[in-house]
């Protein structure tokens, strides 16, 4: 990501000192359909010579970046546990526990005595 944010300045750059922009509706750009439109075209008309779309129209339709946030902070502390005469069990999950669950399911399990249990996930999802 560090190496393209350059090449992504210097490309803005050149499309700036073009000149000559005007407003389009999105409508009138080429969309991903018209793969044959543009590679008709020259490279140089697809970096600067294709019109601009509205900040207005572009919000609507703006899908994201490649963008990952990931950061998980699980801070805890314990201090003077005493157990005694403590009992564990079982602690089981059976055959068809998730049955017909439509989720990312989670689960946590501690058959232990004076402990502390911290969880987290993180998930990245990338819709095509």
């Amino acid at each position: 990501m560090r190496q393209v944010l350059p090449l992504l300045t210097l490309g803005i750059a050149l499309a700036l000192l073009a000149g000559g922009t005007r407003l389009v509706h999105a409508d009138d750009v080429v969309m991903l359909g018209d793969a044959q439109s543009v590679a008709l075209q020259r490279p140089a008309q697809r970096l600067m010579g294709g019109p601009t779309v509205d900040d207005a129209v572009l919000s609507g339709q703006r899908g994201g970046a490649d963008t990952h946030i990931s950061e998980i902070r699980a801070v805890g502390s314990m201090s003077e546990v005493s157990v005694s005469d403590a009992v564990t069990g079982y602690n089981l999950i059976t055959e068809g526990a998730f049955a017909n669950a439509n989720m990312m399911g989670t689960v946590v399990q501690n058959s232990g005595n004076g402990v502390m249990i911290q969880n987290a996930v993180i998930l990245n999802l990338e819709v095509k």
